[in-house]
């Protein structure tokens, strides 16, 4: 185990979850991630776990994640949302500025449909998915990963390119099934835990690299 860091030097990690929205009333995503602070050992990964709800609503995906990484100055941002397509915990490469047609739970859709944040057509996260995703799929922990390079265009992909322009690129997006298919909340949360250790061992490593 490490040895412990100050208050002044533990990394916070931040992690979302989405509400309700259309036929989910009981979001799967949010569901897994409220699960976080009693599965994660905070203590020997050295750091100050934050896991909040977003609203499916456009505007209000940004107010919040850009209040939580101004005042928290995150190392680490992971947005979870659930998928009807996905049958894997799925890790997002990417997000669009642009497209962004379908209405919110307010039924409003963002300004000239695209994000407010940022000057890039697409914006990629710095972390190596998809090492990430063989690593995890390593593990053999009875659930499986896979990536994707198409996060919908929805408020997942739209909070997304908000994260990855709000935290530098240190920001994943994934994409849970929904309950029981196949996965149960704790089965999801046990995978987003395995997710956060080994984001975590990726962005040491580069700083270390980067020190040289």
């Amino acid at each position: 185990m490490s040895m412990p860091l100050s208050s002044s030097e533990k990394r916070t990690i931040i992690v979302t979850g989405f509400g309700p929205f259309r036929a989910h009333k009981i979001n799967a995503s949010w569901e897994a991630v409220k699960l976080l602070p009693e599965m994660l050992d905070v203590v020997d990964l050295n750091i100050i776990l934050i896991v909040q709800e977003i609203p499916v609503d456009y505007e209000e995906s940004v107010k919040r994640l850009t209040v939580l990484c101004e005042e928290h100055k995150p190392i680490l941002v992971i947005n979870v949302g659930v998928s009807d397509l996905a049958k894997e915990i799925t890790l997002e490469t990417c997000a669009s500025k642009h497209g962004y047609e379908k209405p919110d739970v307010q039924g409003k859709i963002p300004t000239e449909k695209k994000c407010c944040l940022g000057n890039f057509p697409m914006v990629s996260t710095k972390l190596a998915v998809e090492k990430l995703a063989d690593d995890l799929n390593n593990l053999k922990m009875g659930v499986s990963f896979c990536t994707s390079s198409n996060a919908g265009l929805y408020l997942c992909e739209f909070t997304y390119y908000t994260s990855l322009c709000l935290n530098e690129q240190n920001s994943l997006f994934v994409h849970v099934p929904d309950i029981d298919k196949p996965y149960k909340p704790q089965e999801t949360a046990q995978g987003l835990c395995a997710i956060i250790r080994l984001a975590l061992a990726q962005i040491k490593d580069d700083k270390q690299v980067k020190q040289y």
